[in-house]
């Protein structure tokens, strides 16, 4: 009788911790897999344009945005002179305060405006022209600034009725409703 119940005992304090244990394991199994995996609503939300900001900081200029992206800038100097570099945000870049800033990815710009520029300026990913370049591009005259965005790849496979353009933080955006 004794080496009955003390194999029953044995038994059932076997059977509750090994239940107790892959109960941890497989919840634990799920919690990580939830975590590495994300939701399917995720995957089929379009997320352009990549929204630019040019931020002063101690002297010199950060480009920023929410998510790190390859971003081409051009710095335009009170001289006259202008300068193309190319990097991931966030991006460090030394310009003189009165220099422009512009900062270009392929569906979005960002201006820091400087003093006011005598000729026209034709700002584009690379460079400063005076020929319409393929957008997007920056024309700049005087203290004011008009940005021809890169709409036609963004318009590919998507309604027009369902696209709205605005500028937000001096950064052209793209927007998909719907």
């Amino acid at each position: 009788m004794e080496y009955t119940l003390d194999a029953v005992i044995s038994f059932t304090l076997f059977a509750s911790t090994l239940a107790v244990s892959l109960t941890l394991v497989i919840n634990l199994t799920i919690s990580t897999l939830n975590e590495l995996t994300p939701p399917a609503s995720l995957w089929s939300e379009l997320a352009f344009p990549t929204s630019l900001e040019v931020v002063s900081v101690e002297g010199d200029y950060i480009i920023k945005s929410l998510k790190r992206c390859l971003v081409t800038y051009v710095i335009i100097e009170p001289e006259g002179r202008y300068y193309v570099g190319h990097g991931i945000t966030p991006l460090k870049v030394v310009a003189k305060p009165g220099s422009w800033i512009v900062a270009f990815t392929y569906t979005s710009v960002s201006i820091k405006q400087g003093v006011p520029i005598h000729d026209q300026v034709v700002v584009s990913m690379y460079g400063v022209t005076t020929r319409e370049p393929i957008p997007p591009y920056v024309i700049i005259k005087g203290s004011n600034y008009e940005v021809v965005p890169r709409i036609s790849d963004a318009l590919k496979g998507i309604p027009a009725k369902d696209l709205t353009y605005s500028v937000y933080n001096n950064t052209v955006i793209l927007k998909v409703r719907g």
